[in-house]
């Protein structure tokens, strides 16, 4: 499934994934407000032109502020909603926490963000099973076409719950399984205190 949508509307293309539903709609209803959205990770695809797109290894259009993730130039609590979609992955598991502290910092009170990264169990099972160099390994390393696109880290739910509860700014929303990008993801919704 593919994610972007370029109706004012919706976040989200429509018809939408059954599985993915309320995912899609946690972030959707932040969206539909007015305020100041973050693409983390966007390469040159945002999930709307609504959104400030960042990304430090791409230069294109759709990219507005080139910085990592740890370090971005937002002010504090200034950003109603942040998305970063099969992008946490890329970076080291040492900059995950780094990482989450900085949306912490960046969130508005209230404020929601939602992550989508892979699946890493599901990976493996499906490269155990066509072990082969192609896609089903590129779901557990990354496409390595350029230095964006390694697969730095893998994610399984008590992983993702232990990274956020090192982040007591964060209250983990939900953790759902949903489908996306070819592959098996999990799709994480979290709430800055």
């Amino acid at each position: 499934m593919t994610y972007y949508s370029t109706d004012p509307k919706h976040l989200f293309l429509e018809p939408r994934n059954p599985v993915n539903k309320e995912f899609e709609d946690a972030l959707e209803e932040v969206f539909l407000q007015d305020g100041i959205f973050v693409d983390m990770g966007c390469g040159c695809k945002k999930i709307h032109s609504a959104f400030i797109g960042v990304d430090p290894y791409i230069e294109c259009p759709e990219v507005n502020v080139q910085a990592y993730m740890w370090d971005t130039p937002f002010e504090d609590s200034s950003i109603d909603l942040i998305t970063c979609f099969s992008a946490l992955e890329h970076v080291s598991k040492f900059h995950v926490n780094p990482t989450l502290k900085e949306f912490a910092r960046i969130l508005k009170p209230g404020a929601i963000m939602g992550i989508i990264v892979p699946n890493l169990i599901q990976a493996l099972i499906e490269w155990g099973t066509k072990q082969t160099t192609g896609y089903e390994l590129d779901m557990i390393f990354g496409t390595q076409e350029h230095e964006g696109e390694y697969h730095r880290t893998g994610f399984s739910v008590p992983i993702i719950v232990a990274y956020f509860a090192n982040i007591p700014e964060l209250e983990l929303v939900n953790i759902w399984d949903i489908n996306g990008y070819s592959q098996w993801n999990y799709g994480i919704v979290a709430r800055k205190r």
